[in-house]
């Protein structure tokens, strides 16, 4: 007999990552703790992953991640902000 097998879908959670992302750019210190176990790979949206990658790159220059410096970021790299 045959067994069927199911393709798996990664789970997802839009709204965990948009509160993530939100919380990173209204206090400032939270990508001090999320850098080290947090990937923008581990992200689904393609839009969080990449204010979320803008936001390590900030972080990694010294200037602090927030809602100017972000969304600076991924307009001088021609990235959409995440809606």
């Amino acid at each position: 007999m045959a067994k069927a097998t199911r393709a798996r879908t990664i789970p997802q959670a839009q709204d965990a990552e948009r509160a993530v992302v939100g919380s990173i750019l209204q206090h400032r210190d939270v990508i001090m703790i999320l850098a080290p176990i947090l990937r923008p790979a581990d992200f689904q949206d393609p839009a969080l992953a990449a204010a979320y990658q803008a936001a390590l790159n900030l972080y990694d220059r010294g200037t602090p991640p927030d809602l100017v410096t972000v969304t600076t970021a991924l307009a001088l790299a021609d990235v959409p902000a995440p809606a």
